[in-house]
């Protein structure tokens, strides 16, 4: 899975269980334990996916310029 798709899941599911919890908060949706429970686990999910996408996209570009920095090591500043 691509590191853009992961930060777009991870922020689609953080968004998507505010916006249940300030729906329930506003009593649009009635409030469930096993509702609050599974809006409290996608929050977390979202989190994590969200998160493991940022770790992979700083190491890409770790990886980028540490390959950058080794091609242009013989040249003397």
């Amino acid at each position: 899975m691509n590191f853009k798709l992961k930060i777009l899941l991870g922020a689609s599911l953080l968004l998507g269980s505010w916006i249940i919890v300030v729906l329930m908060f506003l009593r649009i949706i009635p409030l469930s334990f096993v509702l609050s429970f599974l809006i409290y686990a996608t929050s977390v999910s979202g989190l994590f996916i969200g998160m493991l996408g940022i770790f992979e996209y700083v190491s890409i570009q770790r990886q980028r310029r540490k390959k950058k920095d080794s091609d242009g090591e013989d040249k003397i500043f």
